[in-house]
């Protein structure tokens, strides 16, 4: 009897500590790219276009199918996009639903096949980006995993 009060009170604490990791993502890269993949390279991508300079993203690089997802919502043309070149970033005041807020914003080029490139101002993408790919049951449940590890846990004490 000794031995199952060990084994669930063990499994209880690892519950535990795999709910609080997956609750902590940002700190722990490896769980994004083990549970979010196409956030960890969409991320990959964005922090690369972060980076001074002209940065280009082009089609079959890490994140660019990500990328153009989430642009091709904000853009008017169905066309695909074969190219992104960001020409400027910066913070801009903008009026929103919710009130004036400061947000980060892209300048970007944007190729796309057989037609001309369209240069827009793009807000938000790294919230869109998380809205978009960070869509794992785990991520919504992690407090309630959490705490049934506590639960294991302390039921362990009783055994």
């Amino acid at each position: 009897m000794r031995w199952l009060r060990i084994v669930v009170g063990l499994l209880g604490i690892a519950i535990t500590l795999c709910a609080w990791v997956i609750s902590h993502h940002d700190r722990f890269p490896f769980v994004d790219r083990v549970l979010a993949p196409e956030y960890a390279m969409a991320m990959t991508a964005l922090n690369r276009m972060h980076q001074k300079g002209n940065i280009v993203l082009k089609s079959g690089e890490v994140g660019f199918a990500e990328i153009s997802e989430i642009l091709k919502d904000d853009m008017q043309s169905g066309a695909p996009i074969v190219q992104i070149k960001k020409v400027n970033a910066g913070q801009a005041v903008i009026e929103t639903s919710s009130g004036i807020e400061s947000q980060h914003f892209f300048d970007l080029e944007i190729s796309v096949e057989n037609g001309p490139a369209l240069e827009k101002r793009f807000y938000g993408v790294q919230a869109k980006i998380q809205k978009t790919y960070l869509d794992s049951p785990l991520f919504k449940w992690d407090g309630y995993i959490f705490g049934a590890g506590i639960l294991i846990t302390v039921v362990a004490l009783f055994l």
